[in-house]
């Protein structure tokens, strides 16, 4: 039988998202239940640092209603943990199979596993996931575990899956959906409502009663949006039940008083008598206060008082002010024909001349002038007798003052430009489902800022006819806390260049942009034909901490890469100070490894000082290729370093600069095969030339944006009610859009996996001339061949 640590394994008891758990034996013959991680996380450091914690926060916890920790081996192969074993089945399966339990043993239950999380909060720590399925009702009272998502109350967000659901939200609290950093030991009690009204009506208070177990954004969107459904609550429960849901934290009761409302349901079997009362509230210090009427702006969509927001005028239509000082700027969304505030119409080229409209690649005027336009014609053609109804996308964006005249700008623009061709396709070419509104949302640099747009957003919805969310630029974290709140809110998201790993498995989003493994496999792939077939890698790598982009990379490169054709590796820390000086001294361990390639494993913006560094190495006899992970193309957008500086260092250093991107529109030609002409042909017979002269697609944000709004159309025209859909009919389509054959991209054929990202997309491989010029030389992919369907 096979051995984990000095346990035998006896039978499999059941399986959760990171393990397994097995009936396992010691040699003295003590029963546990151990937990294994699943090979495919094993090998992951953030699934390590997971797990960690977990056990962690286990060893931590012991009363008489929760199961102790016996051993653990979390640096183990693979990692374990060992708990008390616990012969009972879950409140789930007892409800499941025998139905609703009586009320003297449901406030039974109560008094349990409030003593169960006071003994957890006792050590600093919020269980986060209670639900039915981690109670376990044993002969001597019930016992509360699993602890894969615990979290110390006053620990880092760092391990936090921000931007996804990490837990079950019909019995998550609000907090945890609309506002992660809110999460305290009242959240808990929040859930303890929820699975105390599952254990008298057989569902969450937030699950239709004639679909429970539904959508789980459905069941997120009622946690935080609607009351709880207590039809069949039994009347002595009630207040103890309505008190413990109570939507704002510093509502619900605290442990001692759950205790007290228990006894009283169980023993008087009757709602009245004295209230139950202790001494003192949760505590709500200062910072908490100002996080909870942010909270409220994304939970109620409420639009604070002028008076509070306003400080200077200018703002665009739909917009207010917000911040402080230098910070402080217009946000919102905008409900007229404005520019966004903070841009101006033109920026003036390097002679102070601002060229004719549209010259510049960050004027916003040209591409909005036609988004407004269209818009016009959608909204006017649907008033009309028989006319087709319209539904509105959002465009959301951290426009602020700093991006004006910067390669920030430009992304912004090209995105647009994207945006507004997929919203022509999408009009024009058919004649059926609603007709596409482009809307835009500034949402600034600051989570106020932010919290402040997206609630906006979402008190709009309605009569703003928005069905979904796209662009969502900024930080992976801020992106990823707009997503959360957004998709909590029941608005859909679609992604046009979310790469990070982290998205994996988001509800409510998907992604049209292949994901850092990807593109670090794709590379992978790339060096394993060819001239490159054969060719030594070196491997430099950013460690900069709590940059999970950069360490994907590195990590992914590694696992894939052959070990006896790896070099060696190279670290530097871009967030120390003189990440420059640190090449010059690192070049020598370069030439002594005498690679062939080196793959870089950092952000575009380090590149040029690591090109610099080459260009100065002893060892320049030999050619070398430069491989980047991030969009290269960065170099000549980076403060200090032009165009003449990219040309130089790569000759005088006979490098050869390539990277793995998103889109390009050398792709089509190198790899037919891998795109719909019907997808590429807006960008090839002229349209998009004919609409934005002075605009390029090297970047590839204009193709990954179109692509995007693609998707969104095919979403809206999937949906139940077609004609006229809502946000809701959009979130049905997209398990659909899961399991379709792909949708023709101007980018590559996309196919979405379950986790809802693109599977096996084409990547193409771009080089970059000293002269700036940028070629794709490969098109390939994760799995070295781009998805085709079958027959094309």
């Amino acid at each position: 039988m096979r051995q984990i640590g000095e346990f035998t394994l006896e039978r499999r008891l059941g399986a959760g998202g990171m393990g397994v758990v097995y009936l396992a034996c010691s040699p003295t013959g003590r029963q546990v239940a151990l937990k294994v991680i699943r090979p495919e996380y094993a090998d992951d450091p953030h699934f390590r640092a997971r797990f960690r914690r977990e056990v962690a926060a286990a060893r931590k916890v012991s009363g008489a209603f929760t199961a102790s920790v016996v051993d653990a081996a979390p640096d183990g192969d693979p990692p374990w943990l060992a708990t008390q074993y616990v012969p009972a089945e879950s409140l789930a399966a007892r409800v499941r199979s025998g139905g609703p339990l009586p009320v003297a043993d449901i406030a039974r239950l109560a008094g349990q596993l409030a003593e169960a999380l006071r003994d957890i909060h006792r050590q600093g720590i919020v269980h986060r996931d209670l639900k039915p399925g981690n109670v376990l009702l044993a002969d001597d009272g019930a016992r509360v575990i699993d602890f894969g998502i615990a979290k110390a109350v006053t620990e880092s967000r760092a391990l936090t899956h921000t931007g996804g659901m990490v837990g079950t939200p019909a019995f998550m609290a609000p907090e945890q959906l609309s506002g992660p950093h809110r999460i305290s030991p009242a959240t808990d009690v929040f859930a303890l409502g929820s699975v105390l009204a599952f254990a008298a009506i057989g569902r969450s208070p937030f699950e239709d009663a004639d679909a429970a177990g539904a959508e789980p954004i459905a069941a997120a969107f009622a946690v935080v949006h609607e009351e709880p459904d207590l039809t069949g609550v039994p009347r002595p429960l009630r207040p103890l039940v309505t008190r413990c849901l109570a939507k704002e934290p510093g509502r619900r009761p605290r442990l001692d008083e759950v205790l007290c409302l228990a006894a009283r349901a169980g023993e008087t079997g009757c709602d009245s008598g004295p209230p139950c009362r202790v001494r003192g509230r949760w505590r709500v210090t200062a910072p908490a206060v100002a996080l909870a009427v942010l909270a409220a702006l994304l939970v109620r969509g409420d639009v604070p008082p002028s008076g509070v927001l306003s400080g200077r005028t200018g703002c665009a239509d739909g917009q207010r002010a917000l911040g402080e000082g230098a910070k402080r700027t217009c946000v919102g969304l905008l409900t007229g024909p404005s520019l966004p505030t903070g841009t101006s119409a033109r920026s003036p080229n390097s002679a102070g001349d601002p060229g004719p409209p549209g010259s510049s690649d960050t004027d916003l005027a040209p591409v909005l002038e036609l988004i407004y336009a269209e818009n016009r014609q959608v909204v006017q053609a649907s008033a009309e007798p028989g006319g087709r109804p319209y539904a509105s996308v959002v465009y959301l964006t951290p426009i602020t003052a700093e991006y004006d005249g910067t390669s920030m700008m430009a992304s912004v623009r090209h995105d647009l430009e994207g945006a507004y061709l997929a919203q022509r396709r999408a009009n024009h070419d058919s004649a059926s489902g609603p007709r596409i509104r482009v809307l835009i949302a500034q949402t600034g640099g600051s989570a106020e800022q932010r919290a402040y747009t997206v609630g906006q957003v979402l008190h709009r919805r309605g009569a703003e006819h928005i069905v979904a969310a796209v662009g969502l630029g900024g930080s992976t974290a801020s992106s990823q806390d707009m997503v959360g709140e957004l998709t909590a809110g029941g608005l859909p998201a679609f992604g046009s260049v979310l790469t990070a790993d982290s998205w994996a498995g988001t509800p409510g989003l998907v992604r049209v942009a292949p994901a850092n493994a990807d593109q670090a496999a794709a590379a992978v792939r790339f060096l394993s034909a060819g001239a490159y077939a054969r060719a030594r890698v070196l491997l430099v790598e950013d460690v900069a901490a709590g940059d999970q982009y950069t360490s994907t990379l590195a990590t992914q490169f590694r696992a894939r890469m052959p070990t006896d054709r790896l070099a060696g590796a190279v670290l530097f820390d871009s967030q120390a100070s003189g990440p420059a000086a640190a090449f010059r001294h690192q070049v020598g361990e370069l030439c002594a490894a005498r690679p062939d390639v080196v793959y870089f494993a950092g952000r575009g913006t380090s590149l040029p000082a690591f090109l610099t560094a080459l260009a100065d190495r002893p060892c320049r006899d030999r050619p070398l290729a430069v491989v980047s992970g991030d969009d290269a193309t960065q170099v000549t957008r980076t403060d200090g370093f032009g165009p003449r500086d990219l040309a130089a260092v790569l000759r005088t250093g006979r490098v050869d600069l390539v990277y793995t991107g998103l889109a390009h529109p050398g792709a089509w030609d190198v790899a037919p095969r891998a795109f719909a002409p019907q997808a590429i042909a807006p960008f090839r017979d002229g349209t998009f030339t004919t609409a934005f002269p002075h605009s390029g697609l090297d970047d590839g944000r204009a193709i990954m944006m179109y692509d995007t709004l693609l998707i969104a159309a095919r979403a809206l025209r999937g949906a139940p009610m077609a004609s006229d859909p809502t946000a809701t009919d959009v979130h049905r389509t997209l398990a659909a859009l899961r399991e379709g054959t792909g949708v023709a991209g101007a980018s590559g054929w996309i196919t979405i996996n379950g986790d809802g990202g693109p599977r096996d997309k084409a990547i193409p491989v771009i080089r970059i001339e000293p002269s700036g010029r940028t070629t794709t030389i490969a098109v390939t992919s994760a799995d070295g061949t781009p998805y085709t369907p079958t027959g094309t």
